[in-house]
């Protein structure tokens, strides 16, 4: 009998521990596309669990946010509560009818977008063939002949240990980064940085031309805007195009 409950009890302790992975056919209330109980267009995800570490400083909104999710197979839910988690570039949801949280898997996924106050956002995941290559979401800030991108990302920074309110030792601090991006389908993405000389890095055949269009302009890259500004006037001059 001991030994009937020892087994139980470490089967049990396997279950639990295991990452759980599991299919979401009801992901919200409203969604275009009705034939959801078919096992290739279900939704699916790993469960997962928030730390207060990671609530705090993890991702990109502060709160949940109602949002729609489209699929690859063109399957759209619609006010979805999600949160964009940038530390590990993953979309995570929540599940009414579950209570639980879930990582959708990247693989089914080719945009969502969320509402923040009175701004929309979109994230698009694309193919990233540069440094740790891969699929990636990324926030789509203008789209003309090119796309204007950003990737979200959190840096985990070394600083000298310190002990927090908690009393926990810590060794690190976490901070928001963003990576601008200029992308086509035919070169593919070219990175930008706040400065106009970005720009004649893209185009070098087009220098003198960038350099006098931007002085006429008074354009002055210090923020996204600026980015955006820049990158309209290339294309309607033709350069971008």
């Amino acid at each position: 009998m001991k030994m009937q409950i020892k087994h139980i009890t470490l089967w049990l302790l396997v279950v639990l521990a295991a990452p759980a992975v599991a299919q979401i056919p009801s992901l919200t209330s409203e969604a275009t596309n009705t034939n959801l109980n078919r096992i290739d267009g279900k939704t699916t995800g790993v469960v997962y669990y928030v730390s207060a570490e990671a609530n705090n400083n993890f991702f990109l909104q502060k709160d949940w946010v109602i949002g729609i999710l489209k699929l690859e197979d063109g399957t759209i839910f619609r006010n979805v509560r999600m949160r964009y988690q940038a530390h590990d570039d993953e979309l995570i949801v929540y599940n009414n009818n579950l209570r639980t949280l879930f990582i959708i898997d990247k693989e089914i996924v080719k945009s969502f977008t969320v509402q923040v106050g009175t701004k929309v956002i979109r994230f698009e995941k694309l193919y990233f063939d540069g440094f740790q290559k891969g699929d990636r979401y990324f926030q789509d800030l203008y789209k003309g002949t090119s796309k204007l991108l950003a990737f979200h990302f959190i840096d985990d920074v070394k600083i000298n240990p310190y002990t927090d309110r908690y009393g926990i030792l810590r060794d690190k601090e976490y901070r928001p980064a963003v990576h601008y991006y200029l992308y086509n389908e035919k070169n593919g993405f070219s990175r930008l940085l706040m400065k106009r000389k970005s720009f004649l890095k893209v185009y070098p055949e087009h220098k003198k031309e960038i350099r006098k269009l931007f002085r006429k302009n008074h354009v002055f890259i210090t923020d996204e805007e600026g980015l955006i500004l820049a990158l309209k006037l290339l294309e309607d001059s033709g350069i971008a195009n």
